[in-house]
């Protein structure tokens, strides 16, 4: 007759869920799904932990809203909008670098523009759309 195993949970595991718990120890976050290790990454690395928790949503493992009310206390419109990234733009978007914008930089040829457009008396609104 073939042995039953029971789920178990590491000692001093985080439960989320009826299946899936965290386990931090030393400088790692291992997730769990049952007895298996699912996913692991650096306690500093926010990237891993946004696509972990995102994975494990949108394979069933673990509902928003069972992590919600779990000791991580995530937000639920957060978690779904780590979902919807995942299943729009897919796992690279987690670890993309985002992009900024450069603001505006005055250049002396810019700097001559503006005061030539305030010489003649031009609106300031005219002035800012010349930037």
């Amino acid at each position: 007759m073939p042995q039953l195993l029971l789920q178990g949970f590491p000692d001093g595991a985080i439960k989320i869920g009826p299946v899936v718990s965290l386990l931090k120890k030393e400088d790692r976050v291992t997730y769990f799904v049952g007895p298996d290790s699912y996913f692991s990454h650096r306690v500093e690395d926010l990237a891993s932990k946004r696509f972990a928790i995102a994975t494990l949503i949108v394979n069933g493992h673990v509902r928003a809203s069972e992590v919600e009310v779990s000791p991580l206390g995530i937000p639920h419109r957060t978690l779904m909008n780590w979902t919807k990234r995942l299943d729009e733009q897919g796992h690279d978007s987690f670890f993309k670098e985002q992009a900024r914008s450069s603001g505006v930089i005055m250049t002396p040829a810019k700097v001559a523009e503006c005061n030539g457009l305030l010489d003649q008396r031009c609106h300031r609104k005219t002035v800012l759309c010349c930037l």
